[in-house]
């Protein structure tokens, strides 16, 4: 068999190789000489007793091999089944050839086993016409070719098949080359304007549900699935109709049934998708059919099947694909409300007593998936399936938020009733689900959405003790509750902005710590949701302060703290010091912190350097999570966005006065800490976290419209810069110095000594000029620094005119760059230059006066042209935009700068650019609008050979 294999795919690679000469219309002889060959080697085959019986692979191949000679010569051999039929019949490859009607009682006289291989040969045709990838003419003709010829005789031979009464391997191979025949049609409807009656065979196919064996009515129902799901338009309203009476009358059930009693929930679940595809098809009608009692029989089953018995994933699927239906039925139903209304307007009360029907379905509904997103307990054998539950149960939450506003605050009521209830009974796994749910339900409530109802319960709730008895249970067996718990807890904002709310944070607080205190489970959770609440909450929780102390002292002197859980709580203590009004209090307590902070880490640096490989790393990480938390303390501390009627007017007085005078120096404090961490360590010096963190602390405040803890003058940042910069060994971190300064530059550009800017950037970029050359990102960082100045107060940049000098000569050098976040950089900062829209009156003559009596405007113009041409197609956009400033700005010079800078490139190019001169005539009559972006790109292609296909 293995030679015939080899033989047959032999074929397979000769025709691949040749079938283009072989199809050109001078070799059509030579090619129908291979089809008569082919077909004679296929008759020999199917007559081989030995080869029917093990050697079908050998046979599918060589039928491949005929469908590949029809793909491409489809003009000449139109029907290629029928041809195999003929041949089969005769047992000889003849010109004659039998019709269509004539088939059934030619298939009468045929064995199964050959006819099995016509059937065979429909299907691969199929196949192999979905995935043929042709020009739109030859798809068109080919679908043309299929629908007029091959299909009739497909269909044919299906239809005839069935009247045999064949045996079940036939029927299977029918009902797969059905699928594969809708996957046709469906392909061609696409692509052509070719349209498919499937109709006698669909309807064929819902009969073999019916069939009394199961084997082949469970295919049926797949093969019905997959059509209806693949193009459920093949289905016309009778055959809808005979499938609404076969699923949910009497076939249905007993087919339900028997599964049921055979425990095979595989055939139940395949049932399920195919009602599912049917009812997807047509959700208007499902909904209006909920309006008459007639059908109270549809819904009652597809309760039942949701409801199917057994765990979710573990012993059933079948409700897990029902979730996503009615998902679906409910978003369908919320979003055609104002279309059912103007249905039902005919009908007074019409439209209630629908909303009323909607609401008992999904209470039904919601009732089984309240049921079914119980945590299993048997956590042995749950292990297995953990992930999948999870996402099952994530299903079952989106479920419940869409059945929402149908049932309204009936339903999250009845599962705040359902956890006052189990605590009261000692019930606790009914705890967990209702609460999850809640959660799903309430997690993104809006103000208007909390009912004085619902905050009433939820107190109820608390009063019941509900924390108190979840940590009492932090077992193996509930620690799904614990993470529910937390979880609800961290998403309730809507309760917390409600006084009642509000009286219960403490103890909401105290639960959350004891959480993340006691195990290491629930640390990044619950550390989380203090965050979360701390930050929603600060003006409420000012009173909690205290008990923060002895959590933070915790939090700093316990090495083995998570970074992520320290950061979150200094953060959320920061967030309660920035709700307190009175600056004394704020500066006690930070004093406090960072004291601590400062002693504790000074401790560990000075056994940096004597510690072995493994410490020394461990004790870095901890350091580095330390700063973080003293810029976590500073990100909390910032105040709101909108400022105005935050503090009264004395309140502001008292600010401004207290951080002026900072009679605690806390300023100081935390400039020793920078210092500490950053310049007197070697192995702190050079670590990018660490730098990364302090300048993140700069940056807090440089925002802050008052003075405050992290509100540094620009002099003492402009000096941190200047001297980390001389510090350093390796350019790693220099972009975060450059993205310090353009922070302070934006900050405060209108106030900045001009002296103390122009220092530090001698030191950032004039003496590090050979360095940032080499390298791309601080090429990228220096120009969106000299960008921002422009863009706020460009005299601060061009009343230094070696700075400028340097950095045009810099910024027509790296015109060349291959890296396109620099040339968008580069772009950036010659549009802001050319335009100059903040610059003054004495900004703008001197920019005028540069482009009009210097050479900066060719040399400019000349560069910007030699560097496009070289460029990839990709970075066009850069050398675009400032073509276009330029025509703009200086329309008189840049047509002079563009006629001197087009001879000179030519001397230079070994392929010479034509039709420059139309070009300059044509992007001048532009005046650099949006029209120059086609012209340039035209010219772009023109000059380097390229087309232009769009």
């Amino acid at each position: 068999m293995n030679c015939k294999f080899f033989g047959a795919l032999t074929y397979t690679v000769n025709l691949n190789l040749h079938i283009g000469e072989l199809t050109k219309t001078e070799n059509e002889q030579q090619l129908n000489q291979i089809r008569i060959t082919l077909l004679n080697q296929v008759l020999q085959l199917i007559n081989n007793g030995a080869v029917l019986h093990s050697g079908m692979f050998v046979i599918k191949k060589m039928l491949s091999n005929l469908s590949l000679l029809f793909m491409n010569s489809s003009r000449t051999w139109t029907n290629p089944l029928l041809t195999l039929i003929n041949c089969v019949v005769f047992d000889q490859v003849s010109n004659s050839t039998i019709a269509n009607n004539q088939i059934d009682k030619a298939l009468s006289s045929l064995p199964f086993s050959k006819i099995y291989v016509l059937l065979i040969f429909a299907q691969i045709l199929a196949e192999e016409l979905v995935k043929k990838e042709a020009t739109n003419v030859s798809n068109v003709q080919t679908h043309h070719l299929v629908h007029e010829h091959l299909f009739p005789t497909v269909q044919k031979l299906m239809t005839s098949l069935l009247n045999l009464s064949p045996e079940r391997k036939l029927i299977d191979t029918w009902l797969d080359c059905l699928v594969s025949w809708v996957g046709y049609a469906s392909k061609a409807e696409f692509d052509s304007t070719e349209r498919y009656d499937l109709i006698e065979l669909l309807s064929m196919c819902i009969s073999l549900v019916t069939s009394t064996d199961y084997a082949i009515s469970q295919k049926a129902i797949e093969t019905l699935s997959e059509a209806l799901e693949t193009n459920p338009s093949f289905f016309n309203s009778q055959l809808k109709a005979d499938l609404l009476s076969m699923l949910f009358g009497d076939v249905g059930v007993q087919y339900v049934r028997h599964f049921s009693s055979q425990q095979d929930e595989k055939s139940v679940a395949d049932f399920a998708r195919l009602i599912i595809a049917f009812l997807d098809t047509d959700l208007k009608s499902l909904l209006l059919k909920l309006n008459d009692d007639e059908n109270a029989y549809i819904f009652d089953f597809l309760i039942v099947l949701t409801n199917y018995p057994g765990t979710p994933i573990e012993e059933e699927s079948v409700s897990r694909e029902f979730a996503d239906f009615w998902l679906r039925f409910a978003d369908y139903c919320i979003c055609e409300d104002t279309t059912l209304q103007t249905l039902l307007n005919d009908k007074p009360g019409g439209h209630q007593a629908l909303s009323e029907r909607i609401k008992a379905l999904f209470e039904r509904v919601t009732q089984i998936y309240w049921n079914k997103a119980h945590v299993p307990e048997d956590e042995e054998g749950f292990s297995q399936y953990k992930q999948e539950f999870a996402l099952y149960r994530r299903d079952v939450g989106d479920l419940f938020e869409s059945v929402y506003p149908l049932v309204k605050l009936p339903l999250i009521i009845n599962l705040l009733i359902t956890i006052e209830r189990s605590i009261q009974t000692g019930k606790l796994e009914d705890i967990e689900p209702s609460l999850y749910l809640v959660t799903c339900i309430s997690k993104d409530f809006g103000d208007g959405e909390v009912n004085h109802q619902l905050v009433q319960h939820l107190s109820a709730i608390l009063d019941a003790n509900l924390l108190p008895i979840v940590l009492q249970v932090k077992t193996d067996r509930f620690r799904y509750l614990v993470s529910t718990t937390i979880q609800f807890f961290s998403s309730a904002d809507w309760f917390y902005k409600t006084e009642t709310g509000t009286k219960y944070l403490p103890q909401i607080l105290s639960f959350l710590f004891d959480c993340m205190t006691n195990t290491n489970l629930y640390q990044l959770s619950s550390s989380k949701a203090i965050s979360s609440i701390c930050s929603q909450c600060r003006y409420s929780l000012v009173e909690f302060l205290p008990s923060f102390e002895t959590i933070i002292t915790e939090m700093i002197n316990n090495t083995t703290i998570d970074p992520v859980v320290r950061q979150r709580i200094i953060n959320a203590y920061a967030s309660i010091l920035e709700g307190v009004k009175d600056p004394v209090v704020q500066g006690e307590n930070l004093f406090k912190l960072f004291d601590l902070l400062d002693k504790k880490s000074l401790s560990v640096l000075e056994g940096l350097a004597t510690a072995n490989p493994d410490e020394r790393e461990r004790m870095v990480d901890y350091l580095t999570s330390l700063v973080n938390s003293v810029s976590a303390v500073g990100r909390g501390m910032q105040l709101p966005d909108d400022v105005d009627g935050y503090y009264t007017q004395d309140q502001e007085s008292k600010v401004r006065e207290y951080w002026t005078t900072d009679p605690l120096g806390i300023h100081a404090k935390l400039l020793t800490i920078i210092t500490n961490f950053t310049m007197t360590n070697e192995v702190l010096s050079e670590n990018y976290q660490i730098i990364e963190e302090a300048v993140n602390l700069f940056k807090c405040g440089l925002t802050e419209p008052l003075p405050g803890p992290f509100v540094f003058d620009c002099a003492t940042i402009l000096q941190f810069i200047v001297t980390k910069f001389n510090s350093l060994k390796k350019s790693d971190a220099y972009p975060l110095l450059y993205s310090l300064l353009n922070s302070v530059v934006t900050a405060h550009y209108r106030t900045m000594d001009l002296e103390a800017l122009h220092g530090a950037i001698d030191t950032i970029f004039l003496s590090k000029i050979p360095v940032i050359e080499d390298d791309p990102d601080l090429v990228q960082s220096s120009f969106n620094l000299f960008s921002t100045m422009l863009s706020t107060r460009p005299s601060l940049l061009l009343s230094n005119e070696k700075l400028l000098m340097t950095l045009l000569e810099f910024a027509f050098r790296h015109l060349g760059s291959n890296e396109r976040f620099v040339l968008k950089s580069l772009e950036k900062f010659w549009t802001r230059f050319i335009t100059l829209r903040k610059g003054d009156r004495q900004d703008t003559v001197m920019v005028k006066r540069l482009f009009n009596e210097t050479e900066l405007g060719y040399v400019l113009t000349f560069n910007v042209l030699k560097y496009m041409f070289a460029t990839q197609r990709s970075n066009l956009e850069t050398f675009i935009e400032i073509i276009k400033q330029l025509v703009a700005k200086y329309p008189l010079m840049m047509s002079k700068w563009l006629q001197e800078a087009f001879p000179k490139l030519n001397e230079e190019r070994e392929k010479k650019i034509q039709n420059w001169e139309i070009f300059v005539k044509k992007i001048m009559l532009t005046r650099g609008t949006r029209s120059a972006n086609d012209l340039i790109k035209d010219f772009w292609l023109e000059v380097n050979g390229l087309i232009n296909y769009n």
